[in-house]
This record gives C-alpha cells, structure tokens and sequence, in this order.
C-alpha cells in the first residue's frame, strides 16, 4: 500500500507540472471527454480577474460530508468503505488516503501498473458509460466522476451521493481544482492534516 501511495504522489505532481506549464500556451481549449466544448459544463464562479473562485464548498456533519458542488448538494458518509471510482484520477486521490476500501471500476483497455495492485475491485461499464446495474448492486457508499460522466450524474445520484471532479474541464484551473479534490476526499478519510502536508 505504501508503494501504491508514493506512486499516486509522484504522479500526480507530475500531470501538475506538466497542465500548469501549458496553461498559458492554450487560448482555448476543446473539451477532451468528447462531450462539446469545455464552455458546455458548469463555469466556476469568477473572483476577480482569473476567475479562480470555486463553486465546491464541503463541511463535516455528524458523521457525514455535505459537500456543494456546481452539480448539486450531497451527503456522503465519513470513512466510505465501497466507492465506485468512475475516474482514475480521483482513485489515485482516494488511494492516497483511504485504508481498506472496496471498488468499483469501469474497464480500461490499459490500466496503470500502479493500480492494478488495488482490490479488491469490481469492474464494470466504460470510462464513459456506466453499468448502471452494476453500480446499484455493488451499493456504494459514494461515486466519484469526472467531466466525461455529467450527463450521468442524475442517474446515478440516485443510487448514491456523488461527487463530481472538473479537473481538465479548465486547463489553466487545474492546480487549484486538484487541490480541491485533494482536500476534499482527504476530509472524507480524516486525512486533512496529510493532505495540507501534500499540498504545501
């Protein structure tokens, strides 16, 4: 589990540098989940001249997370032990901080060498597609998704809470939206402290 943790670190500082660096390079950017322009989802609220204000604000409740997000309010439970991961980046995010989880993952053609110690694991769907049965019988306690699932979101909101990640959706937000995700699914586990040690 440890390798697995410096693993998810190191990788995730990397894709940082790398967006960061080519922010300023990109006018525009396409929306690269196949779903339209990145204009088509949810705009971050702005807050002066680089709009870097987030829409995402969580706070812990007796037991649980009410997290507020650009896709609507859910309360997700404090330690979730069955997560259905619909996005690699944020499994890399809970794996950093979660302890003995079970999970739900679509199938990918390739998968990460680093992941593929985690489990156990139920795989099931696409990255774009979910299996819908297949995530109402595994039961989650929380779902986690990315930009390309949106359209999804209400559908599966409805067999549990779930959070939804813009990382990529703004090339030129990803350091601030990573560490959003970072301080967020690492509240969920109890992990503040490591997460502002991993930010910092």
């Amino acid at each position: 589990m440890m390798k697995i943790k410096k693993t998810v670190a190191i990788g995730l500082l990397l894709v940082q540098i790398m967006l960061y660096w080519g922010c300023g390079k990109a006018e525009k950017k396409e929306d690269i989940f196949e779903n339209g322009p990145a204009e088509s989802f949810p705009q971050r609220e702005e807050n002066g001249d680089d709009g870097s204000k987030s829409q995402m604000r969580f706070e812990k409740r007796e037991g649980e997370m009410i997290v507020t997000q650009e896709m609507g309010t859910v309360r997700v439970p404090l330690h979730p032990r069955k997560i259905a991961a619909l996005d690699l980046g944020l499994l890399d995010t809970v794996l950093a901080y979660s302890e003995d989880c079970t999970f739900l993952l679509p199938r990918y053609e390739v998968l990460p060498e680093h992941l593929k110690e985690v489990g156990p694991v139920v795989y099931a769907g696409t990255p774009k597609e979910p299996d819908f049965e297949a995530v109402r019988s595994f039961a989650p306690d929380v779902i986690l998704i990315s930009a390309r699932m949106t359209n999804h979101y209400n559908d599966l909101n409805e067999i549990a809470p779930v959070v939804f990640s813009r990382v990529g959706v703004s090339t030129c937000a990803f350091a601030e939206e990573m560490n959003e995700n970072t301080r967020l699914i690492a509240a969920l586990f109890g992990a503040e402290a490591k997460a502002e040690r991993d930010i910092a």
